[in-house]
């Protein structure tokens, strides 16, 4: 992912933290992406939709909604695909299998600063910096003044 960029806004005011996120970047391969998050909005939907130059693919995050994939010129495709029962087991077990020598989990200090990368990108604009101590400052949170 390069360049990383997106704002942050409280458009709610229910809470001090940001309540509607977008980011937008370019894939390593080339290709621009952009997503976004609204923990405020008046309907819960749980959708993430990917568009490419010949299909979509639609998919539920957190609920067990059928995966879509549609082309653009045919007809959608779906496929059950359902959650585990404990959402994070799957990433635990490859936590404790690479502990006890058994594999490797994918999940690594390096991936979680990538991580980290991005969102501090993307929210360096509403908390500002994190090297200023925004953590330990909530009373100049943007969302405290939307209260």
């Amino acid at each position: 992912m390069h360049n990383p960029e997106g704002i942050a806004t409280n458009r709610a005011g229910l809470y001090d933290v940001e309540d509607h996120v977008e980011l937008s970047c370019q894939l390593t391969c080339g290709s621009p992406f952009s997503a976004s998050w609204d923990f405020a909005g008046t309907e819960r939907q749980d959708l993430i939709t990917i568009t490419g130059d010949k299909a979509e693919l639609t998919l539920s995050t957190f609920g067990n909604e059928p995966v879509a994939f549609t082309p653009h010129h045919g007809d959608t495709q779906t496929f059950d695909l359902p959650n585990p029962k404990h959402i994070q087991q799957p990433l635990i077990q490859t936590i404790i299998h690479d502990l006890n020598g058994q594999g490797a989990c994918v999940s690594t200090g390096e991936s979680a600063a990538r991580t980290s990368h991005v969102m501090d990108a993307v929210l360096q604009n509403y908390y500002g910096p994190r090297a200023d101590g925004f953590w330990n400052n909530p009373d100049a949170w943007p969302g405290r003044s939307a209260r």
